[in-house]
């Protein structure tokens, strides 16, 4: 995994969108979710989860390519890793699951960067803190979260129940209502690091921006 503190990215125009079979959901709700949480902890332990952050630009700003499920739930690409399962191989396993084509031919080159983030949780509740409290020997869960250097061009393929959004850091910033304590503090977290945004490509009949949709928070991808 890289550990330097400059990001190449490339805009959003470089790459083109499309769906695939629904990914089925765990959990139909946070309280649903949090259960789940504590029925793994008492058979499993500690709950070990990755989540990438793609970023793209558009207009000269960063933007991270973000899940949104429903209406007002959103995540970040990633999840639980798999006993033994290294940060960097759950992380591939993930994307490839979570936004690559079906067709092998067309799977992206991920690039794993820096970890900009760890997170625990003491409880079996919402609350993540970006540090162990120092009264808790034994977290539910740690949670980290790792730049990802996407290809110059590619083409992504997202669950038909999900939305990919592409969302500008300042709309992240702060926004902890809409977003949530961790994707809120995204920005911050980036801040960082040095990104260098590389030219788009032209004339290539092969990748196109059908399918994006700008909207007021952010655009809409899939």
């Amino acid at each position: 995994m890289g550990d330097n503190t400059t990001v190449t990215i490339y805009p959003i125009s470089n790459y083109s969108f499309g769906s695939k079979p629904p990914k089925q959901e765990k959990d139909n709700s946070v309280g649903a979710r949090l259960e789940r949480l504590k029925q793994q902890y008492a058979t499993k332990g500690i709950r070990h989860s990755v989540d990438a952050l793609p970023i793209v630009y558009e207009h000269g700003h960063p933007h991270v390519l973000i899940f949104q499920i429903g209406m007002s739930y959103f995540k970040l690409p990633g999840g639980r890793l798999r006993p033994g399962e290294s940060d960097h191989d759950g992380l591939l396993r993930k994307l490839d699951t979570n936004l690559a084509p079906d067709d092998a031919k067309l799977k992206p080159d991920w690039r794993i960067g820096p970890c900009v983030a760890t997170y625990w949780r003491p409880g079996f509740d919402n609350m993540m803190y970006p540090y162990k409290p120092a009264h808790i020997e034994r977290p539910k869960e740690v949670r980290k979260l790792y730049v990802i250097q996407m290809p110059e061009k590619s083409y992504l393929s997202v669950p038909s129940n999900y939305k990919l959004i592409a969302v500008p850091l300042f709309e992240l910033h702060d926004h902890v209502q809409r977003y949530g304590p961790v994707i809120a503090q995204v920005p911050t977290m980036l801040s960082r690091l040095d990104f260098v945004m590389a030219e788009g490509i032209k004339d290539d009949e092969d990748m196109d921006a059908e399918g994006v949709k700008v909207e007021e928070k952010g655009m809409v991808l899939s």
